[in-house]
């Protein structure tokens, strides 16, 4: 039987204490410290070497956030708050750590989340 579950399964501590015993699971998260995408790795690597521990979903959304806007505030000349606004609906193709992509017009996050499971004793990201 497949067990789905939250964001909140994405803890080395639960793929431990399993034993291995988990079976088949899937979850989603925005963030995954051990995914195999580039950006991830030299996030991961560069937060490591600054601050000397792992980078967690909140330092990662803080990241993706901060570059975003500036990428937004680079591609376009802001005067205002609405157009602001209107820069962060039009900007697209954004590539983030946490599975960032763009903004809706209802301000809601567009994101391509990590598809996760565990093997053994570890959280491993299926391929998309």
């Amino acid at each position: 039987m497949l067990l789905m579950g939250t964001n909140a399964w994405n803890d080395p501590k639960l793929a431990k204490k399993s034993g291995g015993d988990l079976g088949d699971v899937l979850f989603l998260d925005i963030y995954f410290k051990g995914a195999q995408n580039p950006r991830v790795k030299t996030f991961v690597r560069e937060y490591q070497a600054a601050f000397g521990q792992s980078p967690t979903t909140l330092q990662a959304m803080g990241y993706d956030i901060i570059r975003f806007i500036s990428q937004v505030g680079a591609k376009n000349r802001i005067k205002n708050r609405s157009e602001f606004r209107q820069a962060l609906v039009r900007t697209s193709g954004f590539e983030g750590v946490t599975g960032l992509r763009s903004f809706a017009s209802n301000r809601e996050a567009r994101l391509r989340p990590y598809m996760l499971t565990v093997r053994g004793q570890q959280i491993e990201e299926l391929s998309q």
